[in-house]
Parts: C-alpha cells; structure tokens; sequence
C-alpha cells in the first residue's frame, strides 16, 4: 500500500511536469497563493493571469510577452514576492526564442528582474548582454553602475571603467552619464576628473547654479592641494 501510495505521488508530480512544460499556465496560477495581500494584489493577479492565457494563444507576440511580464513584474514590486519577478522572466526567457525578441530591452528587463530575486551575479550577466546590443544606450550602463555601486559593492575601479565604458562608446558630453559620473568622482574624492567634468556641465549648461558652484568649490580644492 504504502509503495503504491509513493508511486502514485511520484507519477503525479511527473505528470505535473509535463503539463507544466505543456500548459504553462499553470505555473503561473500556482503562484495565486502569493497574490492574497489585499484586493489590488488580487486584481493584478487575474490581470497578470488574463494577459497569459492571451500570450500562450498567440505566442510569437511581443507586444503580448511584453504587457504580460510588466504584469508580473508589478505584482513582484508591490508584493516583494520573488516569485512574481521570477515568472515575468520566465516570460521574457520565451520572448527570447520569439521572432524579434531578441532585443536589448528584454535583456535589460530580466537583469533588472534578477536584481530584484537578488541574483546579482545574473543580472550583470544580463545588463552585460543589452549593451552587446545597444551600446549607444547610456540606461542601461547606469544600470549596471547603480547593481554595481548598491548591490553588488563593486570596488571604485570597476565602477569608474562602466562610467568610462559608457563615454567612450556613446559620447563624451553624455549629459546623465556625465552628471552621474561627476557626483561619482565627487563623492570618492577623485577631485581632479570630478572637476573636468562639471566643467564640461558647466559649458552646457552655464546658467546651473549647483554646477558652477560645484565646479568653483573642487577648483579651490584643488588649488589647496597643489599650495
């Protein structure tokens, strides 16, 4: 009896398998348990659920894997259920092998969706592969700096060669990259390129007040230093 019971249960979860392989649907609505919190996770869910059954119907549509991950993708920020992020990649994951999914965005979204899991190590792996696409997009090495600084606790040498990266294959005068990366500069006491680069903001933009001011301070420290 009880070795029938045991095979029972092991064919159960074979068949489970392969109706999860088959329909994936029904991974999604396993996840129901976790979408309980109040009446706007609920609502979500069945959204998120809706978007799916219209996905798996016509599964070429990128449009359709795109509204549905972004589904998941809200149900894991106001959740903060990993869950949620892991399914909206499992989502992207399939777009991959899509006709004309193999983008840039969908790279950038499932390594933002495995830095929410706390997967670091594959979300660099993933903002790496986005910029192989489209480096000319500043986003998404900001993205990288941003896992890299508050995440992953990256030394200031890997940080400075992403900002470096970035200038080099997009353009010098980069307004957010050079903003980002001066305040970087700043705040690690790299006074002399911290300076090089407000001037540059300067240039650009001469009527900021916070710029010039930030440029006239790192000039008299750096006239200190050299007293």
């Amino acid at each position: 009896m009880i070795l029938l019971i045991v095979l029972g249960l092991v064919g159960w979860q074979v068949y489970n398998q392969i109706n999860l392989d088959k329909h994936p649907i029904l991974g999604a609505q396993k996840l129901e348990q976790y979408a309980q919190k109040d009446e706007q996770t609920k609502s979500l869910y069945s959204d998120a659920i809706k978007l799916e059954n219209d996905l798996w119907a016509d599964p070429a549509n990128v449009e359709k894997h795109l509204s549905t991950m972004m589904k998941w993708k809200s149900l894991g920020d106001v959740t903060g259920t990993k869950e949620f992020y892991e399914r909206s990649n499992f989502v992207l994951m399939h777009l991959l092998d899509q006709p004309n999914g193999n983008t840039s965005l969908v790279y950038q979204n499932i390594a933002t969706n495995y830095k929410y899991v706390g997967d670091y190590k594959m979300s660099e792996q993933y903002y790496r592969k986005a910029i192989e696409l489209a480096p000319g997009d500043p986003d998404i090495y900001l993205l990288l700096v941003e896992l890299y600084k508050f995440r992953m606790n990256k030394p200031k040498a890997d940080i400075m060669a992403v900002y470096e990266e970035a200038l080099a294959k997009i353009a010098q005068n980069n307004v957010d990259v050079v903003i980002d990366y001066a305040a970087y500069l700043y705040g690690q006491k790299e006074y002399q390129k911290s300076y090089e680069y407000y001037k540059l903001l300067v240039e650009k933009f001469p009527t900021n007040k916070g710029y010039k001011d930030r440029k006239d301070e790192l000039d008299s420290i750096l006239k200190n230093q050299s007293s």
